[in-house]
């Protein structure tokens, strides 16, 4: 229960000093001297309220993770429900199942997204390949870790 605090009032702090990323994303947006952006394709030019939406859903998620890390160090009930649901084994189990699955679906849909790139446009083409490609090596490696590990 000490370490579930202990980590706690780190990730309390942390998720604190992150408020500052949705805040500099909006005062850099302000600012409209863009000029490596290609402006007929650029996000920003045609939709100028996708930084407002980005910071919005930042802002809410860096809330509701505040709150939670307040309302555990607050309640000794709320921290004990948390620390049963991290060390549940059956919880874990679903938790691997569905990163299983979700990388297998994301590496079909990376796939797709390939073949379609290479009909639309090469740099389009090389970006998801080379996307696909560093998230395969990823893979690798932390699998080849956990192997010498475990």
């Amino acid at each position: 229960m000490e370490e579930l605090i202990n980590r706690t009032k780190i990730k309390l702090i942390v998720m604190s000093s992150s408020l500052i990323l949705p805040i500099a994303i909006l005062f850099i947006m302000s600012f409209d001297s863009f000029d490596w952006v290609e402006k007929d394709n650029s996000i920003f030019v045609n939709a100028p309220y996708v930084p407002y939406i980005a910071s919005a859903i930042l802002f809410g998620w860096i809330g509701w993770k505040l709150v939670k890390y307040i309302r555990i160090l607050k309640s000794e009930d709320f921290a004990n429900k948390v620390l049963i649901g991290k060390t549940d084994e059956r919880i874990k189990y679903l938790k691997m199942r569905a990163n299983a699955l979700t990388y297998k679906i994301f590496l079909y849909v990376m796939g797709v997204a390939v073949i379609f790139c290479a009909f639309i446009n090469w740099g389009y083409f090389f970006f998801s390949i080379g996307v696909l490609i560093v998230f395969l090596v990823i893979h690798g490696i932390v699998y080849f870790v956990f192997l010498k590990k475990f």
